[in-house]
Order: C-alpha cells, then structure tokens, then sequence
C-alpha cells in the first residue's frame, strides 16, 4: 500500500489563470439574460406562490363545475323537476339522510346521531 498522498493539483481550474477568467467571463455572459429577466420581474413571495397554484385553482374550479353539472343532470327528470329519490339512488345515501333530505325543516341533534350511529338494539 503506498502511504504517499495522492496529488489532485493538476485538478485545480485556478492553475491557468487566464483561462478560469475566461470561463467566469463566458458564464457571466451567458447568464446576464436570465439575471437581467429576473431583476425586472422582481415579483412579491406571493405572486410567486399565487403562480404555482393557479394550475391547481384551475383543476378544482374545473372539477366543481363538472361536478355540479352531473349533479344538476342527476337531479332532473325527463320532466325537468327535481326527483330527489333518483338523486339518493344514485349517491348510495343511507336511509336517514335520505328522509332528513326530503324534510322541509333541519334535522335535530337525535336525527343527526341516528344517522351517524345507525340504529341501535
């Protein structure tokens, strides 16, 4: 094994000094566009994030208005009028919300819990 540390100076970019300065003066070139951009934008924190959301805002007020209209076609008949009893078929909802759902008046507390709970022995 040899003990001798191995010499990496042949690595160092800083050996040539004109060429490192070279190199650091084509990056900067390349880079000033981008920089000059960036420095006009000059955009708030919240701008920024509002930006990156706004794909997501758009999926979900997509989706709400696609949903809302299945449930608009659901919820009419051949006739056009409301048949809510299609409407609970189709959502698979369970017995006691479907009844507090045709009720003209709100459930109360042990509607609630009945509907939750289930019925009980």
């Amino acid at each position: 094994m040899d003990e001798a540390p191995i010499d990496l100076k042949a690595l160092d970019p800083t050996l040539d000094g004109e060429r490192w300065e070279r190199r650091i003066a084509t990056i900067a070139a390349l880079a000033r566009p981008e920089l000059a951009r960036r420095a006009a934008a000059a955009e708030s924190p919240w701008l920024v994030l509002l930006g990156w959301f706004r794909p997501a805002f758009s999926a979900a007020a997509a989706l709400a208005l696609c949903a809302a209209a299945a449930l608009g076609l659901l919820l009419q008949g051949s006739a056009g009028t409301p048949e809510p009893a299609v409407a609970v078929e189709a959502l698979r909802l369970p017995a006691q919300v479907a009844f507090m759902l045709g009720d003209d008046q709100p459930p109360s507390v042990a509607d609630l819990a009945l509907a939750v709970q289930g019925e009980q022995p």
